[in-house]
């Protein structure tokens, strides 16, 4: 008898959901609506990992009489486990998936291997968490079968009928903490002016952090464009994934697969998929989840130990000397009703810091003078974060903020935003800063504003698909399910509208084509400075209807030869 292993890759599988809050708000107060869209998007996690299938063939040499009672169990046993009367049965750490059977009806104690057949046993077999131990070199397990049978009825001796152990090595596997993040507050068309204003691509990022002792080889994490699951008063909504990043990458728009390599024990990777949607929104929940394959072994051979998602600030850096570029989270963890970021999340060695909030802040100086302090004396040791009313109400960008101690703040450690409030739609804009600071210390951080600047340049803007399409020689074919929109990338609000084929212009809503044929699209955008951009053209196919109608046709038959036919 003969048993044979050998090793095998596997797959893991994660999906993330969202939960959107598309709440539109008025550029004057007490004005509002708001409707709930819930969003789907699912991704698949993969990496390579180690199985073994184990193959046992058994040949039935005799030519009259059928081999009965055939029985055959694995098992496995840790040769380490050396002590006299200790059990040395390994077989907890170890997931087998139903066999595969050739020549064989069953292997437990009712099998029949028939005369003259061979019969061949395939296991699958997953090792643990725990069974590669804690050292590179891994574990050595020694694999065994048990086997049983009768011929004629008689039992067959064990000292016939048995399997010599193979040994195999067990490497140390990865465990993945996987975390997502994202802002609450995306922007959009804002659906109570008269224009549709360019929506402003946001970050859906993610953490991997490796707290293994094996390497997480060829990991990579696709992802689908998202689904809406539920809109129930019809908005007319697109979400989309627009690209991907790794490591802060320039924008990937080829596809949306995340590839980290392999991830050593210890490492962490970051991801991210710039996503719009094309509404004003808020995400009211945010949260992530997972499934592993009951045929792989489900959670006992898992690799994924942890898996969150949280709202965002802010991608903040950790410049402390040594750290990398890379930008970390900072994220809202508690989600307190003040939406105050209260840990940082870093790229570099996966660890968690927590973040103070520094209520006890006062202003001072003007914008018009641009002489504008914030002066605190901190209440907390290591990173803080302050939040104050913005004197250029999220309109006039900061250029530096410079420390009373000389300290230049990292540009991704300061920023401006606006936020509305649910209850009376009061808009309030807020100045950000984060810092790390010495407990118990005046510090007095002076901005400095850019100067106005005449803006001379025209946005520029791109038509876009969601759903089916293909670009074949210069023409995009889509179905009639295909929403068009568009976006804009310019320093200030742009205005976008379109027309189809010899239309009038129109504000850049989503929008369908129903009725097949070939149609021109005009598009343009103006910003807020009043520069317009040249007007752009696309070529749309509309794939439907029933297809070519054939009028007449002819047939010549000629002479017709039928191979095996009597009438030739």
């Amino acid at each position: 008898m003969k048993l044979i292993l050998q090793t095998q890759a596997l797959g893991l599988f994660a999906a993330a959901y969202l939960l959107l809050n598309t709440a539109a708000h008025a550029q004057t107060q007490f004005q509002g609506w708001c409707s709930e869209v819930k969003i789907q998007i699912v991704q698949e996690l993969a990496l390579e990992r180690t199985g073994f299938e184990a193959t046992l063939t058994v040949t039935n040499n005799d030519g009259a009489d059928a081999l009965t009672d055939f029985a055959a169990e694995l098992y496995f046993d840790d040769p380490s486990i050396t002590a006299p009367g200790a059990d040395n049965d390994a077989g907890g750490l170890f997931f087998v998936r139903q066999p595969t059977l050739e020549n064989v009806n069953r292997i437990d104690g009712t099998g029949v291997i028939a005369p003259t057949k061979t019969a061949i046993v395939k296991w699958f077999i997953i090792p643990t968490i725990g069974a590669g131990g804690i050292v590179p070199s891994g574990k050595k397990y020694r694999v065994g079968c048990n086997l049983g049978g009768k011929l004629q009825g008689v039992e067959i001796p064990k000292s016939n009928m048995f399997a010599i152990p193979d040994t195999i090595t067990v490497k140390p596997e990865p465990q993945l903490r996987i975390t997502y993040f994202q802002p609450r507050d995306v922007h959009g068309d804002d659906p109570f002016t008269p224009q549709v204003e360019s929506p402003i691509p946001f970050t859906l990022g993610v953490l991997v952090h490796n707290h293994g002792f094996g390497p997480a080889n060829n990991l990579r994490i696709n992802s689908q464009q998202p689904k809406i699951v539920e809109n129930l008063n019809g908005l007319l909504l697109v979400a989309r994934l627009l690209g991907t990043r790794v490591n802060d990458s320039l924008l990937n728009e080829s596809n949306l697969l995340v590839n980290f390599g392999t991830l050593p024990p210890s490492g962490t990777a970051k991801g991210a998929w710039d996503m719009i949607t094309s509404l004003n929104g808020t995400f009211i929940e945010f949260k992530a989840s997972y499934t592993h394959a009951p045929e792989l072994g489900g959670t006992a051979t898992s690799i994924i130990t942890d898996l969150d998602a949280h709202f965002i600030a802010r991608e903040a850096l950790n410049d402390d000397p040594g750290r990398d570029a890379i930008k970390d989270f900072l994220a809202d963890v508690d989600r307190d009703s003040n939406e105050v970021p209260d840990a940082l999340y870093e790229t570099d060695a996966g660890n968690i810091l927590p973040v103070n909030h520094q209520t006890i802040a006062t202003t001072d100086g003007s914008l018009a003078a641009n002489d504008f302090q914030v002066q605190i004396v901190s209440n907390f040791e290591n990173w803080i974060y302050i939040r104050v009313p913005d004197p250029g109400q999220n309109k006039v960008p900061i250029s530096r903020i410079v420390r009373s101690d000389g300290k230049v703040l990292n540009a991704n450690n300061y920023w401006t935003h606006t936020k509305y409030t649910q209850i009376g739609n009061n808009r309030l804009d807020w100045l950000n800063i984060f810092d790390k600071v010495a407990d118990d210390t005046a510090y007095t951080y002076s901005l400095t504003y850019t100067p106005d600047a005449v803006d001379i340049t025209a946005p520029v803007t791109r038509i876009r698909f969601s759903g089916e399409h293909s670009e074949v020689a210069g023409v995009n074919h889509i179905t009639r399910d295909t929403q068009i929109y568009f976006t804009s990338e310019d320093d200030n609000p742009v205005a976008i509208e379109y027309k189809i084929d010899g239309g009038t212009f129109a504000p850049a809503l989503p929008f369908t084509i129903t009725v097949p044929g070939t149609y021109t699209i005009t598009f343009r955008a103006t910003d807020s400075s009043n520069n317009v951009e040249a007007n752009k053209t696309a070529q749309v196919s509309i794939i439907g209807g029933q297809g070519p109608v054939i009028g007449t046709y002819n047939v010549s038959v000629g002479n017709l030869f039928l191979p095996g036919s009597a009438n030739v």
